[in-house]
């Protein structure tokens, strides 16, 4: 069962600056088990600890996750489940977006110990989210790369 503290980034668009987005640094913290080499399930919980200028996340996802080991060391893997995203303002401004939605993604691992693994992914947790904003409606995107380190006992 693997448990991790794990660094989230999140943006609506990852490489521009585009008004309305706000880029996040989140805590995420994921809980699962493997049934065995390429299977496995997987629930996270993420919260911001800091962000840019418009908002702070938090957020809940329950993954299937196929997984195929490479390598000894190396596995590869998807994400297929369902999560909510919710997003509060932090500045003057109104910004309310919450949804529960269809979520996915995709990663890899590295064994650096019987105990310990490195892994990468890029998750889609939401698309078109409707919300509002100070000016009106909005729709909003969310999506993440996350890096973090597992613990398997």
């Amino acid at each position: 069962m693997p448990l991790a503290v794990e660094m989230l980034l999140l943006s609506m668009n990852f490489f521009s600056v585009t008004t309305g987005q706000d880029r996040l640094g989140n805590f995420a913290f994921l809980a699962g088990y493997n049934f065995n080499q390429y299977i496995a399930v997987e629930g996270r919980y993420l919260t911001t600890f800091t962000n840019e200028d418009l908002v702070e996340m938090s957020g809940w996802s329950l993954f299937v996750k196929p997984q195929y080991p490479v390598t000894e060391s190396i596995s590869v893997y998807g994400l297929l489940g369902y999560g909510a995203v919710k997003m509060d303002q932090v500045s003057n401004l109104t910004v309310n977006v919450d949804d529960t939605t269809f979520q996915w993604g995709l990663g890899a691992s590295y064994d650096v110990a019987d105990s310990f693994e490195v892994f990468i992914d890029y998750t889609s947790l939401a698309n078109n989210m409707n919300g509002t904003y100070w000016t009106g409606a909005l729709e909003v995107d969310a999506d993440a790369i996350t890096m973090g380190v597992n613990y398997k006992f």
